[in-house]
């Protein structure tokens, strides 16, 4: 596998992960932000910050402004 290659695939799981993120969020009644969520936001940020996804917008900044507001 090229280099090319992994920073492809890479650039598909953070935009996969984080589409999971905000339908989990949308889906679940309580939101990925409250205590009872099954998903470490704040691990999943680490991981996806400064990945580059839409329109050179970062994947955090995705999280952030597509969650539900915390209750």
């Amino acid at each position: 596998q090229s280099k090319a290659d992994s920073s492809e695939s890479e650039q598909l799981c953070v935009f996969v992960l984080v589409t999971c993120c905000v339908l989990y969020d949308w889906i679940s009644a309580d939101g990925i932000n409250s205590p009872q969520s099954t998903i470490d936001i704040k691990a999943v940020t680490g991981v996806v910050s400064g990945y580059k996804l839409v329109e050179s917008t970062n994947a955090d900044n995705i999280l952030q402004t597509n969650f539900k507001p915390r209750r």
